[in-house]
């Protein structure tokens, strides 16, 4: 068995780990028991770990191994995501330095606007890697064009059974923000925003859906941006952090029913 924070030999994992298992251990834990890293000596490229399988039909082992491959590449390209928005934040409060007005107000915008676009991917990422889960138990199928639909419903299924239903308001929580934040600056041209006497940027505490920036600006409440961003970006992690503790029991109780084992 391959240990993430010793093992990956991925640039992105490599620059990021740390800060994002901070708040995400079980990234690494899942990492470690279901997709570690071999590498072929031919090619050179980089491969997860792969499944071993009793007697099985071929095509139903070249469907398990696809969703497989894919639960890897989706896991992978979560953790790009929070990366992104870890670097974006990272950007964020570093515009503040910056003394030419000008730039700073642009770049102190463009960096808020990528750290939600990575918050928004990051959702989606995590519904997807339910999704296959679901997949390969048998409750999901899917669609002509391959998409799976409904592994938000069946996620909000499964914690209601396990008596988790706090984790679905957490979810619809977090999802509303980073929905709301990041629809009103695609159709709004950025969001409403006060600039603090020390120079900061504050938005309302309580951004409202489609509402104008001439009403936003009418709110009482103001919330520092670079707060806020690391505020949604560490609450996403805890969350998705509860949601792998749920995964790795799921993932790892399809395989042994299934007698199918991992090939360390």
């Amino acid at each position: 068995m391959k240990y993430f924070s010793r093992d990956t030999k991925d640039c992105i994992e490599k620059l990021y780990r740390g800060v994002i298992i901070k708040e995400f251990p079980l990234y690494a834990t899942f990492w470690n028991r279901f997709i570690g890293v071999k590498e072929n000596q031919k090619t050179g490229y980089l491969r997860p770990y792969g499944l071993r399988f009793p007697p099985l039909p071929r095509t139903t082992v070249k469907d398990i191994c696809s969703a497989y491959l894919e639960l890897t590449y989706a896991h992978y390209t979560l953790f790009c995501n929070l990366a992104g928005a870890h670097f974006q934040l990272g950007e964020l409060k570093r515009s503040l330095k910056i003394t030419d007005f000008t730039k700073r107000h642009f770049r102190h915008w463009e960096h808020f606007e990528a750290l939600y676009l990575h918050l928004g991917i990051c959702m989606y990422q995590i519904y997807h890697l339910w999704g296959l889960i679901f997949l390969l138990q048998g409750k999901l199928n899917r669609n002509n064009a391959g998409i799976i639909k409904g592994a938000e419903g069946k996620l909000r299924d499964l914690l209601k059974r396990k008596r988790k239903t706090y984790l679905c308001l957490d979810i619809d929580k977090i999802n509303k923000e980073i929905k709301i934040i990041r629809d009103n600056i695609t159709h709004f041209a950025r969001i409403a925003h006060r600039i603090l006497p020390n120079g900061d940027y504050a938005i309302p505490h309580r951004i409202v859906k489609n509402v104008h920036w001439d009403k936003q600006l009418k709110t009482k409440e103001y919330q520092e941006t670079t707060i806020k961003a690391k505020t949604d970006l560490n609450n996403i992690e805890k969350i998705f952090n509860k949601l792998h503790q749920i995964m790795l029991v799921e993932f790892d109780n399809y395989l042994n029913i299934n007698g199918i084992r991992v090939k360390y």
